[in-house]
């Protein structure tokens, strides 16, 4: 990666969750969010899904760097998904949609896939991380809130 004094990180999300993560252990970024297609390939699992995502963001973000930033900068780039019994739950869009989210995932364990991607002029990384959720059973009342 470039220089760890003089490289500046560039965090291609706009979730503002990544930035604080980020901020809690000290790292500053600047937000240069990416607008690329995020929808899942027909049979794609989840770790692929999500490393896919990752890595066509980070491309992205570094295609909009000048040369001269491309040798200053590094990239980091995240995705991140919720996997019930092999089946991808795409982001809720409404209140309903979170509702009936947790109604599927209330008893049950499930996966949430990250992959994230760094990159920088002359070298690439990335991995998926997965982690195991049990999901205690919640009432309809408790959905409903």
């Amino acid at each position: 990666m470039a220089n760890s004094m003089t490289a500046k990180l560039i965090l291609a999300s706009a979730s503002p969750r990544r930035k604080a993560l980020l901020e809690q252990i000290g790292i500053q970024a600047q937000v240069k969010p990416v607008d690329i297609d995020e929808s899942c390939r027909e049979g794609e699992p989840a770790e692929d899904y999500v490393l896919r995502l990752a890595q066509e963001k980070a491309a992205a973000a570094f295609q909009l760097l000048s040369e001269q930033q491309r040798s200053e900068m590094v990239i980091l780039a995240a995705d991140t998904c919720v996997s019930l019994d092999h089946h991808i739950l795409g982001k809720p869009e409404a209140l309903a949609d979170a509702q009936r989210t947790l109604g599927l995932l209330s008893g049950q364990n499930h996966q949430v896939y990250t992959g994230f991607a760094l990159m920088a002029a002359d070298q690439k990384f990335h991995q998926v991380v997965t982690t195991q959720v049990d999901f205690r059973e919640i009432s309809e009342q408790e959905v409903a809130v």
